[in-house]
């Protein structure tokens, strides 16, 4: 993309006044593509997120629901998530 924009400047100081418009239209056309890429990528993470929500279960914690994962065969939780779980619930308690 920077490339793109420094051709375009590099043409504006260095070609004639009939070559100035050939590099706009790439740079406008790379503009699209890229917007539309980020687009897609977004589109595409919140379905994964979507379908991480739909598999995991959900906990509340003092009265807000919070996510929890608890991956097959694990029965307990390791003391940093019991730590992050408590850590949670003093917020919730400090807030007024």
């Amino acid at each position: 993309m920077f490339a793109t924009y420094l051709t375009n400047f590099l043409m504006f100081l260095v070609a004639s006044q009939n070559l100035l418009e050939i590099p706009i239209g790439f740079s406008v056309a790379l503009s699209c593509v890229m917007g539309s890429r980020i687009s897609l990528n977004v589109r595409d993470v919140n379905r994964e997120l979507e379908i991480a929500r739909s598999s995991e279960k959900v906990g509340h914690v003092s009265g807000r629901a919070r996510s929890l994962v608890i991956p097959p065969g694990q029965v307990s939780l390791s003391s940093i998530e019991m730590a992050q779980l408590r850590s949670m619930r003093a917020d919730n308690h400090t807030r007024v």
